[in-house]
């Protein structure tokens, strides 16, 4: 990057959460307060604009029938201001929506290391335990239900709510009731920071020579974990890599410029950052970056609809300086930065103020990245999930069916994957697939077997997934 550059790396992130959680994709642009307060104070409002707020404000308080405290009400003007732009990516932010985006951007909570869902009124735990957590330290397991936090009933609380009364600063206790089979214990955890994991390295099953690594996103943690799997991948056998970004929805910039500057010579171009006055900067691998890190295997990027933001940077750096093959579908098509403004402790705003551009200068803003492979999934990759607050049976119709009959016709019963009627055909293979699996044998799809339908179906897709299976091929060739 130039010596006067506009922006320092350790303020920039690029994620994809937003104010209400998850989005499909986004990409934010940090800047240090008096930058931000610089670029924007030519836009100075005059005294009289704002004394319209002040005058509603007091005209609120002093004659609104019911009850409301100041804080609520400036929430709220700050929040008509960011929802006036008309963008969804520039929000005011507070409570679970700034913690949720801090988090990403740390790669850590604070909490106890435990992953739960949902299933009749009560949270249980879905995944064996973060290793080293408080929650695998005092033997917490899967299908452990939660029945009482701190002693207080939680059944049929929102699971946000349970979550929020697990989590809490490091070192302060919390009292968890668990059921295990049949049987009722207490069990106090004391809370720790936990990382976030984001890298997920192996060998792939059929070929030892290849190491698949998965990124699932890109925060505080994520290019020193990475560097660490290529290097335990290395020692392995691994001479070959795939880098899955499929469902990647981005995050922090400084790892993914750090990332992408390894698979690059130095001064090759990764992305272009342009302003509101088509002022463009190019930022360039480097040592700087990479520490000298660099990876000269040859690899694969696998890309898929929901690859976004930072994903994209990487992808179109290995593209456009012709390092790798990109392959899977159109990835998400991200091309704007935002910046997030602290404003107090528990309030901050995310802003859009640029563009990022690939290394050719394309801006591939809601059109996506296409890869030099494309490799389609079947459709039931991309099947929605059911409705489970209905049961279904013969007769039944609608999206939920439909998904039904998909998912069946991909287990292998013969169904028409093209209806959404609940038919005699669906039937039988719902009695089919029940009494295979040790489930209520009736016919009927109620919320146990429609999640077990579900669950079995991620399996096989995991156990069959051609894009990567493609993948392991080209390298192959080489």
């Amino acid at each position: 990057m130039d010596s006067n550059k506009k922006f320092s790396y350790k303020h920039i992130i690029m994620t994809a959460l937003l104010s209400a959680g998850v989005a499909l994709g986004g990409s934010y642009l940090i800047l240090d307060g008096q930058k931000l307060l610089t670029s924007t104070s030519s836009n100075t409002v005059t005294h009289e604009k704002f004394s319209q707020v002040e005058n509603v404000f007091d005209f609120i308080k002093q004659n609104y029938v019911g009850e409301i405290d100041d804080t609520t009400l400036i929430n709220g003007a700050l929040t008509g201001m960011t929802d006036a732009i008309g963008d969804p990516y520039s929000n005011f932010l507070t409570g679970l929506s700034k913690d949720s985006l801090d988090e990403t951007i740390d790669g850590e909570f604070e909490g106890i290391g435990a992953t739960m869902s949902y299933a009749n009124n009560l949270p249980f735990i879905v995944e064996p335990p973060i290793p080293g957590s408080p929650a695998e330290k005092e033997g917490l397991k899967v299908n452990d239900k939660i029945i009482k936090v701190d002693g207080k009933e939680i059944e049929g609380e929102t699971l946000t709510d349970v979550v929020s009364k697990i989590r809490g600063k490091k070192g302060t206790n919390v009292t968890l009731t668990i059921e295990r089979e049949g049987e009722l214990m207490d069990v106090t955890l004391t809370r720790d920071v936990i990382p976030i994991q984001s890298v997920y390295p192996e060998l792939a099953k059929d070929n030892k020579n290849i190491a698949v690594i998965r990124v699932t996103t890109f925060n505080g943690n994520t290019a020193q974990d990475f560097f660490t799997s290529i290097e335990k991948m290395r020692k392995e056998g691994a001479k070959q890599f795939v880098i899955d970004l499929r469902d990647n929805p981005g995050g922090s910039l400084q790892e993914v410029s750090s990332m992408s500057s390894a698979f690059l010579k130095d001064g090759e171009i990764i992305f272009q950052v342009e302003d509101s006055q088509g002022n463009k900067e190019k930022v360039k691998a480097g040592k700087s970056l990479d520490k000298g890190q660099k990876i000269n295997e040859p690899i694969v990027v696998l890309v898929n609809e929901n690859s976004a933001s930072a994903s994209e940077i990487f992808a179109a750096a290995i593209k456009e300086n012709k390092r790798g093959e990109i392959m899977g579908t159109k990835t998400f098509g991200k091309g704007t930065m935002q910046t997030v403004q602290p404003l107090t402790e528990d309030t901050e705003l995310k802003l859009t103020v640029n563009k990022w551009l690939t290394p050719d200068a394309n801006w591939i803003n809601k059109k996506g990245l296409k890869p030099t492979i494309e490799i389609k999934t079947p459709d039931y990759y991309s099947v929605k999930v059911m409705d489970k607050t209905n049961s279904m049976q013969l007769g039944s119709s609608g999206e939920s069916v439909k998904s039904l009959n998909i998912m069946l016709d991909a287990l292998g019963y013969s169904v028409d994957k093209t209806s959404d009627k609940f038919s005699e055909q669906t039937t039988e293979a719902v009695i089919s697939f029940q009494k295979e699996h040790k489930i209520e044998v009736n016919g009927i799809v109620n919320k146990e077997t429609a999640t077990k339908i579900e669950e079995v179906l991620y399996a096989f897709i995991k156990e069959n997934d051609n894009q990567l299976t493609e993948a392991i091929n080209e390298l192959s060739k080489s």
